[in-house]
């Protein structure tokens, strides 16, 4: 059990408060610790994130004028909050969405993951719960909810260390994105959500990186230093657009800022310009250089985190960064890529993460239960595309009629199409290919809604195979299209997700299309 200490901002097991720890124990917390959580907040008051302006709400206010709540816009995709990643990684393939489903979004901000949440749970009696300590965040994500109809939203101006006093009950989903990277002891953060959760509950989690972002954390210091006698927030700022403008191309940041700007495009979707070239916004600075609290971690220690609050770790939410966190992906030598395929899947994601370089951030999913993701041994499961996937049927048909071989790699250039900064950084489907895997799947893109068993029981009659070795086949076929986003699985009880199956999360395309 957790109390919360009298000075806000930590807490601590129940007994275990001592003296030495900040905001603990009988002595007032320092004045630089408690200056620091007062302007963390008084950022989010002066600058809501993600940004959402004026136009932006005008914007909103007409097409959702237009399609009356009948649809989402694609710029509005948010991967990790979709129904269908939620049922297949955290419930099994199972999600009881509509009994009486509950959620949680901490540091719900101008609405981002909210109002995509709300929106997919609309036609439920699923119970939504926000809560942000930026007041000024919360009325724009309440007028954007007024916008969609939206009335399955209770609202909490409140912060994460107020959360015991609430008596909010328990809850089967908890979304926390960049909220633990701004509190001083992440991990008391983390165990209060987790006292949320029922006992098969779920979370989506948003932590930085500490590698990718080293440019990042040179440029906070640097800020630091310039702006120790600045007086007021838009001052910092200033200093801070002075300081871009003279940066060297020595500098850290300075080299790697594509891929800063690429992981903050979150920053820059609906009317706003997706070009890097346009000048940051204020809340774009503040959050990146000047933020007074923000703590980042490596790939071990996210796992660390996950496991030191009894949680078990179950799978990253975007699909590039379970392309990109794959080793063999980079490592071609045959005797060295064998050495570290022998170390655990935690160090060789470490591997991976120190070889590329660009990975910002961490976006993933933990949950209570071990066996929280659905798997392909439940036979009443059914495998499906997800997303838009028309354009990679008919490069699979091409392939199919044109191979010359019975078994190769099916192999195509992919990237996201959310912010077009992600343009820039490009993966490969890489899919083995047989006679087995093209059966499978042609049923699924039929999208009959057939289970695993009931396509089984069709290929053993067409191959005259035992089932055993048809489910290992399909198994393979499947496992790579579930790492590069195409494919998930539901139960066979589960409804479609009809909101979402047509968004398109990214795009094939071939280099001479570029020309």
């Amino acid at each position: 059990m957790l109390c919360s200490c009298a000075w806000t901002g930590t807490w601590a097991q129940e007994g275990a408060c001592q003296k030495d720890v900040a905001g603990c124990g009988d002595e007032k917390p320092s004045d630089k610790y408690m200056e620091k959580i007062n302007m963390v907040q008084k950022q989010f008051e002066a600058y809501p994130t993600p940004e959402f302006t004026e136009d932006d709400m005008a914007r909103e206010t007409e097409w959702y004028g237009m399609l009356k709540n009948k649809t989402t816009e694609n710029s509005k995709v948010v991967q990790h909050a979709t129904l269908e990643h939620i049922n297949h990684f955290l419930f099994e393939g199972k999600a009881p969405f509509h009994s009486g489903f509950r959620v949680l979004i901490v540091g719900g901000g101008t609405g981002y993951s909210l109002l995509y949440l709300a929106e997919q749970l609309s036609h439920t009696d699923a119970e939504i719960v926000y809560l942000d300590y930026s007041e000024a965040a919360m009325k724009i994500a309440q007028k954007r909810a007024e916008i969609r109809g939206l009335t399955n939203i209770q609202w909490h101006h409140k912060s994460i260390e107020d959360i015991p006093s609430l008596e909010l009950g328990k809850f089967d989903f908890i979304e926390c994105w960049g909220v633990l990277t701004h509190l001083t002891e992440p991990l008391k953060g983390l165990i209060i959500l987790q006292n949320l959760l029922t006992e098969t509950g779920g979370m989506s989690l948003m932590l930085y990186s500490k590698y990718a972002r080293t440019g990042v954390y040179q440029m906070q210091e640097l800020m630091r230093l310039v702006n120790k006698f600045a007086k007021t927030m838009p001052e910092e700022i200033e200093n801070t657009r002075k300081i871009l403008k003279i940066l060297p191309k020595t500098n850290w940041y300075k080299r790697s800022e594509l891929d800063q700007l690429e992981a903050y495009g979150e920053y820059r979707y609906g009317s706003r310009s997706h070009d890097i070239a346009q000048a940051y916004s204020d809340t774009e600075i503040y959050d990146i250089f000047l933020t007074k609290l923000d703590t980042p971690y490596s790939i071990p220690e996210v796992y660390q985190l996950v496991e030191n609050a009894s949680m078990n770790f179950v799978e990253y939410s975007a699909w590039d960064t379970r392309i990109a966190l794959k080793v063999e992906n980079y490592v071609k030598d045959e005797e060295l890529l064998s050495m570290i395929l022998k170390k655990s899947k935690i160090k060789q994601e470490a591997i991976a993460e120190l070889i590329i370089g660009y990975l910002s951030r961490y976006e993933f999913y933990i949950s209570n239960n071990k066996e929280a993701e659905a798997t392909f041994d439940n036979l009443e499961n059914v495998p499906f595309m997800y997303g838009n996937t028309k354009k990679l049927k008919r490069r699979l048909e091409e392939s199919w009629k044109f191979s010359e071989k019975e078994s190769y790699i099916f192999e195509e250039n992919i990237r996201s199409t959310l912010f077009n900064e992600g343009s820039r950084i490009k993966m490969k489907l890489k899919w083995p290919m047989n006679k087995y895997a093209q059966m499978f799947l042609k049923e699924v893109m039929n999208n009959k809604n057939e289970s695993i068993g009931e396509i089984l029981a069709k290929a053993s009659t067409v191959f005259n195979e035992p089932k055993d070795f048809l489910l290992e086949e399909f198994r393979t076929i499947y496992t790579a299209a579930k790492s590069s986003g195409q494919m998930l699985l539901r139960h066979k009880n589960v409804p479609e997700f009809e909101k979402t199956q047509y968004n398109i999360l990214y795009e094939l395309y071939r280099e001479k299309e570029e020309e």
